[in-house]
Order: C-alpha cells, then structure tokens, then sequence
C-alpha cells in the first residue's frame, strides 16, 4: 500500500514538471501555477476519472472535456512517454490524430501499453485561465467479435451435420452387409439342398429296380403255365399222322 501510494505521488510530480517544461518551452501565455494547479485538481480526482474502454487493436476517439465556451483546445498530454498530441507538436499522425474544434483525440490500433489517463489542455478564450480535464483508457483483450461467433457456430453445424451423416451411413452400411450376408447364406442352403436332390436322384433307378423286379417275378409266375406233354412214342406219331 506505502509503495502504490509513493508512485502515485511520484506520478504527480514528474507529470507536473513535464506539463511546467512544455509550457515554458512552448512560450504559451499562461502562467505555471495555474496549469499546475488545474492538474493537481485532476489528479487528486483520479478516482473520479470518466473511463472509456476500448478493445484491443481497435480505434478510439478520446473525448476533450475541457474544450467549452470559455476555453479553446491546446493539446493532449499523453501518458506514454510524455508525447504532446497538438497543433504546434510533433506526433506521429499515421496512429494520433486530433480536432481542431472539439480537441478530440484519435488513437488507432490501440495496445494495452497505451493505457493510462490523458490529458487535454485548454487555454482560456479572454484570460489566461487553463482548463485541464483528463479521461481514463482501459484497453479490454480481444474478445470474440459477432462475425467470429457467426463462423464458430458455423462449424459447430457443419461439425455436427458429419458426424450424425457418419452415424447414419454407418447403420445403413451395417444393415445392408447383414441382408447381404442372410441372401449368401440362403444361396448356399439352396445349393446344398440342390446337392442333395442331385445325389437322391439314384433312388430313382431303386424304384425302376423294384419295377424290374416285379416284372421278373410275372416272368416266374408264368414259368409255372403248363406246356402240353409231347409224346415221343413213334407209333402214336404214325397213326395219327394217317388219321
């Protein structure tokens, strides 16, 4: 706690003399005690800072609060190495960039070493009053954009769509080898019961051998007709011969 108090002071007065030697060096018309005053009112007030926030990477436009009726825009005092955002200052203008009317402040590509307070600089229109209002940047991280959210579900659609065709061609591949499978078994008992019909076929032969066989027996049957005796006497012979 002791040291976050000490840096918070030191904060305030090696900012206090960076704000005393740039209005020396920029022979503005106000006096030092009163930038020096109008600042120490804001630090002192740090808690009570407007806060705007910003995602990473992105632009912001950093409104000026002490720009009024009363008071025309200077510049921004900037809280990464002390740089001086205004139109008698040199900046890098590709990544800051100002209004001349409302002193608003432009920041593109914004990091997060780039958070901290600023401070714009107003000059009074009839007095040499100044006006220092200072605003807080928060640089949040890089969070999931709609597009982003969009091309997720996307996947997870598409993901899901595959994989339940998957399923389905896989059932439909199973059922199909299976009705396969059951058709080549009935062929098979059907060449097999084929077979065997082929190697009855001799029974066949067994009904034309009991055909035979009663034929055979008929046959027998008329073995046993009487054949009328023929006489060899040769007497008989002649005299029915002569009759």
């Amino acid at each position: 706690m002791e040291f976050f108090f000490c840096y918070r002071n030191a904060y305030r007065i090696v900012l206090i003399i960076n704000v005393l030697s740039l209005v020396l060096c920029l022979k503005i018309g106000e006096t030092a005690n009163d930038i020096m005053t109008s600042l120490a009112d804001n630090l002192n007030d740090t808690d009570k800072l407007p806060v705007q926030e910003i995602d990473n990477s992105k632009s912001i436009v950093l409104l000026c609060r002490s720009n009024d009726k009363q008071h025309l825009f200077m510049y921004w005092l900037l809280p990464k190495d002390d740089v001086i955002v205004g139109p008698a200052n040199k900046f890098d203008s590709v990544k800051y960039d100002y209004e001349i009317l409302s002193g608003n402040l432009t920041i593109r590509r914004v990091t997060k070493e780039e958070e901290g307070i600023y401070h714009c600089v107003s000059k009074g229109v009839h007095n040499n009053d100044v006006n220092i209002r200072s605003v807080r940047m928060v640089v949040n991280k890089p969070g999931s954009t709609e597009s982003e959210i969009n091309y997720f579900r996307g996947v997870v659609v598409v993901a899901t769509l595959l994989v339940i065709s998957g399923i389905v061609y896989g059932v439909y591949f199973m059922i199909k080898k299976r009705q396969k499978r059951e058709i080549l078994l009935e062929t098979s008992s059907d060449d097999e019961d084929s077979g065997e019909e082929m190697f009855r076929a001799p029974g066949t032969s067994k009904q034309s051998d009991t055909v035979e066989l009663i034929r055979s027996r008929e046959l027998d049957d008329d073995d046993h007709i009487e054949i009328p005796k023929i006489s060899i006497d040769f007497e008989d012979i002649l005299q029915n011969s002569q009759k």
